[in-house]
């Protein structure tokens, strides 16, 4: 029994089904349709920069787009951020206990 490659199968299944969650949740909140291409855009900086004054429709949908990025890039920190940190905790776990054992 390897108890170390069962325990990396349990943290990538968990791992998978968190960020399934996390996604879930970003596409609950979504403003609007999302489509194939939707999140890469939210995160983009090409939107055109005009010099006029700007509308109450610009005004909304500088919020929007403002929003938009806001829920993309939080959930993506919170899709990785918590699976990445129980990697390098349970590795440098293992590599303390590993330390205890006897050698002959």
């Amino acid at each position: 029994m390897n108890v170390r490659r069962g325990l990396l199968r349990l943290w990538l299944v968990l791992s998978i089904g968190w960020i399934i969650a996390v996604g879930v949740h970003a596409y609950s909140l979504w403003p609007g349709r999302v489509g194939p291409w939707t999140a890469y855009q939210a995160l983009e900086w090409c939107y055109p920069v005009t010099k006029e004054l700007p509308t109450t429709g610009d005004v909304l949908n500088k919020v929007v787009r403002s929003r938009e990025r806001w829920i993309v890039r939080s959930h993506i920190e919170w899709a990785f951020g918590p699976p990445l940190a129980i990697l390098i905790i349970g590795a440098a776990l293992g590599w303390a206990i590993a330390g205890f054992r006897e050698e002959y």
